[in-house]
């Protein structure tokens, strides 16, 4: 496979990248799993954060469609903070963000795909529909090994999305027509891309037993953040 893609990607002068399982990957399976390691703590017994903060993103979309269900940001989620505990929302979203930050790696696939075109002077940018801030998401692939100057473009930030199609259209306006993107999700990465006039490939995120245990134990390792 990724011999493949490196042949494919020298005919491109620019390849896009997915960020999440695709460039880098989480230690949970679920992203919600990550919220399973904050605990709010309270008088009268501790709160597990998980069921709450998937509640703020939906309440956060709710009634919304197309781009503007696609890019809410995280500002937008966590002003759906259930009242009694909006004296801790700084501290949940920033344990969030820590959580990220300790839970993600390189997926080395495409680590090396990256390097690999960058020692031949290809253009390698980033997609992510995505409602981390973009600063953040510099920062997860930076600590990844993803080096040099990156330049990413986040749904949450410009309020086009790859769920809709509707960034495609501006990368291909920005960077010209001889561009390739590359991601795991079959219709956002792969489809619409092609729909937006853009060569694709779709990445078929494969994990073996093994990875997926050591993972696990990984992740049952860290100790929950109490806020």
């Amino acid at each position: 496979m990724k011999e493949n893609m490196l042949k494919l990607s020298e005919n491109y002068d620019v390849v896009s990248l997915d960020v999440f399982d695709t460039a880098i990957f989480r230690l949970c399976e679920r992203p919600t799993d990550l919220f399973r390691k904050i605990i709010i703590k309270q008088n009268d017994g501790n709160i597990n954060f998980h069921s709450i903060r998937i509640k703020m993103e939906a309440d956060a979309a709710k009634d919304l469609t197309g781009d503007m269900a696609a890019c809410i940001t995280l500002d937008k989620i966590y002003s759906q903070m259930p009242r009694e505990f909006s004296s801790k929302l700084e501290n949940l979203r920033r344990a969030e963000i820590k959580l990220e930050e300790q839970f993600t790696y390189a997926n080395p696939e495409i680590l090396g795909i990256y390097n690999y075109l960058r020692k031949n002077n290809r253009k390698v940018i980033f997609l992510s529909d995505m409602y981390l801030p973009v600063e953040v998401i510099r920062n997860l692939l930076a600590k990844s090994d993803y080096l040099g100057e990156l330049e990413i473009h986040v749904s949450a930030e410009i309020g086009l999305s790859k769920h809709t199609g509707s960034i495609y259209k501006l990368i291909k306006s920005q960077y010209g027509s001889k561009i390739m993107h590359i991601g795991d999700n079959y219709t956002s990465d792969y489809t619409n891309a092609i729909k937006g006039e853009m060569d694709a490939i779709y990445y078929q995120t494969k994990k073996s037993i093994s990875a997926r245990i050591v993972n696990y134990i990984k992740y049952i390792s860290y100790k929950p953040i109490y806020i």
